[in-house]
């Protein structure tokens, strides 16, 4: 299990204009945290500090007491579920689109345990994804 602690944390991408300024929170081991806010106000940029895609201006981001900094970003990425503001979906089956990425062979159990855990499994993992997704709604594809 992982904490992860946040600090007066700063980001600007303008002088003067700060997306984020002293953002200070705490996470801990098991808590499942949703980031919400209006257009602009620093959600994506903290998911890109998180990730080691950006580097904070000022302030801290610690793992289990770790400096960020000190991670292995590819490593850090595999840990960290993350639903970005636009799905994509591979034009393959359900299966297919949920392992994407993984570098281990997912047990069918496994497959139909996450699926009943977002709330598909009523679906056949061996169903087709259309283009665009068009065959889900739009919560099914969140």
């Amino acid at each position: 299990m992982t904490d992860i602690s946040v600090h007066e944390l700063k980001k600007s991408f303008e002088v003067g204009h700060p997306v984020l300024d002293g953002l200070s929170f705490e996470v801990a081991a098991g808590e499942r945290v949703g980031i919400l806010g209006a257009n602009g106000c620093g959600k994506t940029t903290l998911v890109n500090l998180l990730l080691l895609l950006l580097r904070p201006d000022s302030g801290e981001i610690r793992i289990d007491g770790v400096p960020l900094e000190d991670y292995n970003a590819r490593q850090l990425r595999r840990r960290i579920g993350y639903i970005g503001q636009n799905s994509e979906f591979l034009r393959a089956t359900l299966r297919e689109n949920l392992c994407w990425g993984c570098s281990c062979e997912v047990s069918p159990r496994k497959l139909r345990r996450a699926l009943n855990r977002v709330g598909l499994g009523m679906m056949d993992p061996a169903c087709r994804v259309l283009e665009n997704a068009s065959n889900f709604s739009g919560g099914e594809r969140l």
